[in-house]
């Protein structure tokens, strides 16, 4: 098996992601990822050959989370968290499940967001 660079520095999460989804692309583990996540997203995306929600779909099984509804939450799930808690950790309220609310995020490989994001909840 030839040996495949590790992916690291910005967003490397989500380059490994798509590697281990899309092998037969290898510019995806050669490539460099902007800093800005938006833009990570966007490359990743068009080096896999997929759109940015297969891309999704593809971060979203393999971390085992489901796929965040697409559109707008009620204004009263919108106001669980703080704008500034939500800008800090990148995460958008999206809809209260038993009792717990459920947030988008871009960026999942950062279990510890939990945690502050439950104290700021309330």
């Amino acid at each position: 098996m030839p040996n495949t660079p590790v992916a690291t520095g910005h967003h490397a999460w989500l380059q490994r992601a798509a590697t281990r989804q899309y092998p037969e692309r290898p510019a995806l583990a050669l490539a460099t990822l902007p800093a800005s996540l938006s833009d990570a997203w966007q490359l990743v995306a068009n080096l896999a050959g997929v759109s940015s929600q297969e891309l999704a779909q593809v971060v979203a099984r393999q971390f085992d989370l489901k796929l965040a509804p697409t559109g707008r939450p009620d204004r009263d799930v919108a106001g669980k968290l703080s704008r500034e808690v939500a800008e800090r950790f990148d995460v958008a309220p999206m809809a209260i499940e038993a009792g717990a609310l459920l947030v988008a995020t871009a960026a999942p490989s950062q279990p510890e967001v939990a945690s502050h994001l439950r104290f700021a909840a309330g």
